[in-house]
């Protein structure tokens, strides 16, 4: 994540789940897109996912 973040992002700039998907899909093809979403989720101040534990 920190690689996709100094390669693609600036500081204050806001990304979509799908940024981060797709470049890890360019990238990374062996990590699962639902691995990406999860860290993608678990790191965002806005998601609304952001807490939630599977029971």
């Amino acid at each position: 994540m920190h690689e996709f973040a100094a390669q693609e992002l600036k500081p204050g700039q806001v990304f979509s789940r799908k940024d981060a998907v797709r470049w890890f899909a360019d990238h990374y093809p062996d990590i699962k897109s639902n691995t990406v979403g999860l860290h993608v989720d678990g790191m965002s101040v806005n998601s609304p996912n952001v807490g939630i534990t599977p029971r």
